[in-house]
């Protein structure tokens, strides 16, 4: 697989899984526009004009993603990096013990 059908995919994702405003906040909504643009221009000039503001939009992003698994892991859920890279979640069942984030063979 070439790193531009993972990229492009990725971005596919990205946009498919977008539902405004169920799903998105400003931090989101900015990374998208910053993935999109590198993905298509290659640069992004806020990048350079104020890395710090990027900077927060990606730390807000990912923070938000860790307490979105920590929440599902507490209530039951688990995940998964299949060999694609992509996450699998499921829900555990009473006698599960498999580790959170551990990678399948």
């Amino acid at each position: 697989m070439s790193y531009e059908y993972s990229l492009e995919k990725e971005i596919l994702r990205m946009q498919e899984s977008r539902n405004f405003p169920n799903n998105t906040c400003p931090a989101s909504r900015h990374v998208q526009i910053i993935a999109e643009d590198l993905a298509s221009v290659g640069k992004y000039p806020m990048l350079e004009e104020d890395p710090g503001y990027c900077a927060g939009s990606f730390a807000s992003v990912v923070t938000n993603l860790y307490e979105a698994r920590s929440f599902l892991a507490s209530i039951g859920y688990s995940w998964s990096v299949d060999d694609r890279g992509n996450a699998k979640w499921k829900k555990n069942d009473q006698n599960s013990t498999s580790a959170k984030g551990e990678k399948n063979d």
